[in-house]
């Protein structure tokens, strides 16, 4: 769970692997759509797991698909100027 060790004590264990799970998943659904350097998928694996923590903290932690479907619609479109990387291409 390296991405979300960072919350170890605010979410027991089985929160931070379903969490984690989300997390994963979230970003599986980007790189199908995006190219993401090596560099940027780390961000973007920062900046994503912080959105899951503060969606977790408001909703509670469900399962995977729940936390993974909230956090893709809190994530700005790549194209947005909102969007926290600027590693990204669209797949041709």
């Amino acid at each position: 769970m390296e991405s979300c060790r960072h919350l170890k004590g605010a979410f027991d264990s089985f929160d931070l692997e379903i969490m984690e799970r989300a997390l994963d998943a979230a970003l599986r659904t980007l790189k199908a759509h995006h190219v993401i350097d090596a560099h940027g998928e780390d961000d973007l694996k920062s900046f994503m797991s912080h959105k899951l923590t503060a969606i977790a903290n408001v909703y509670g932690v469900s399962d995977a698909a729940t936390l993974r479907g909230r956090l893709l619609g809190e994530i700005p479109l790549p194209s947005s100027p909102d969007f926290p990387l600027r590693v990204l291409t669209e797949h041709q």
